[in-house]
């Protein structure tokens, strides 16, 4: 079976089951529900504010945040298609 999400959610899987969790990917209201709140979560994670820059660790602070929105980042990829399967 080939899907269009990635493979890291179908390892050890039987066909039938892969068929499913691919199907439940797509049109499944948990799965879009996460990625709504992931998208949420990395818009809050960049919003950055001048005040924030009066703040002595403002790099710091800039570097987790930016750590912080890539990890976000690397999680939703797994609910969107993947980008040379996308129609």
């Amino acid at each position: 079976m080939k899907s269009k999400y990635a493979e890291l959610w179908f390892r050890g899987l039987s066909d039938q089951n892969k068929k499913d969790l691919d199907r439940e990917l797509a049109l499944g209201l948990v799965s879009q529900k996460i990625e709504e709140v992931i998208d949420q979560l990395v818009r809050e994670a960049s919003s950055v504010k001048r005040a924030d820059y009066s703040n002595p660790g403002w790099a710091y602070e800039q570097a987790h945040r930016n750590g912080e929105i890539a990890a976000y980042k690397k999680i939703l990829s797994l609910f969107r298609p993947t980008q040379d399967q996308r129609s």
